[in-house]
């Protein structure tokens, strides 16, 4: 029997799918006015958000805006004491995101020791290729989850602390999939962390003049992060690749976070009717140069040689 909460699923995923930056706010008023009133159906909305931005990175910023919107919700618990809020439910959903990140290496360490033991060519193969599946999977969801933690901490739904947890817990792996993600976090939140450290600094500053003691911070600032990536830059045990990807950080670091190149951003209706109009038009033409190809070739009478006619007028 399909539940409630599984009807919501689909009904939320079903308008997500139709998102574009000019029905945002009709469609964010919708999801808002739907019926969410238990535990369950608030955990399969973050559920949703998150697999959506996943999937469809360059969506994240919007994704993030509608947790924003929900992000004060409060619903009975599904425990029959208190209330289970939105807020909560995205911070659990952070940390699982995490968490599920050992299990992930731990199965793909488990299909690398079975490659190994193959005694067969075939059954090597296929083990080879159930190996790469699942490691494209595990970092399109490590790169697409992280994206997204970024996002929710530039709209001030995730703490500095925590950033600074993600930060050091990933800087600290030295495992290439894992800075990777350092990067892409760093990239898009490294101008938001250093104003709100700024700020915190500040207000530090001020409560140590009225207490006659040195301010206290407890978390690390961005720049201490960036020597230690400027350092891994130059480690020959790391890729060219990564080595590059940290370079770029640097530079986006030096160029005040603005990107020297725009990004990819969500497609605009009329950008996507443009698209689908040029599709259109490319099969119709390829179409039509099937069927040329496909005409039987007319025959041509040949050319006579040494004058044709007029040399058999004088043979004659």
């Amino acid at each position: 029997m399909v539940s409630f909460a599984q009807d919501l699923k689909k009904a939320i995923r079903g308008r997500l799918n139709k998102l574009t930056p000019e029905n945002y706010d009709k469609i964010s008023k919708n999801i808002l006015e739907m019926e969410v009133d238990t535990e369950e159906r608030l955990s399969a909305i973050v559920q949703i958000f998150f697999d959506k931005a996943v999937d469809e990175p360059i969506y994240a910023p919007k994704y993030a805006e509608l947790c924003k919107l929900m992000f004060e919700k409060e619903v009975p618990s599904a425990s029959g004491t208190g209330k289970a809020s939105f807020r909560k439910l995205l911070l659990d959903r952070c940390q699982a995101t995490f968490e599920k990140e050992k299990k992930d290496e731990e199965e793909i360490v488990s299909k690398q020791k079975a490659l190994e033991e193959a005694d067969t060519e075939e059954k090597k193969k296929e083990l080879q290729m159930e190996l790469n599946e699942r490691i494209s999977k595990t970092k399109r969801i490590m790169l697409g989850n992280i994206r997204f933690i970024g996002e929710l901490f530039k709209l001030r739904m995730l703490s500095i602390k925590i950033m600074n947890f993600c930060i050091s817990k990933l800087l600290k792996s030295r495992d290439e999939e894992q800075l990777e993600c350092l990067c892409k976090l760093i990239s898009t939140i490294g101008k938001t962390y250093e104003e709100e450290y700024d700020a915190k600094y500040q207000r530090a500053v001020a409560e140590s003049k009225s207490s006659g003691k040195q301010p206290h911070m407890q978390l690390t600032k961005l720049d201490v992060y960036l020597d230690e990536m400027k350092k891994l830059s130059q480690s020959e045990d790391l890729s060219s690749r990564i080595k590059f990807m940290l370079m770029d950080v640097l530079d986006l670091k030096q160029n005040r976070w603005v990107p020297r190149r725009e990004g990819e951003k969500p497609k605009t209706i009329d950008e996507i009717r443009g698209e689908l109009e040029k599709e259109r038009l490319e099969k119709e033409l390829l179409s039509l140069e099937e069927d040329i190809i496909k005409q039987p070739q007319m025959g041509y009478p040949s050319q006579r040689r040494d004058g044709g006619r007029d040399d058999e007028r004088k043979k004659s």
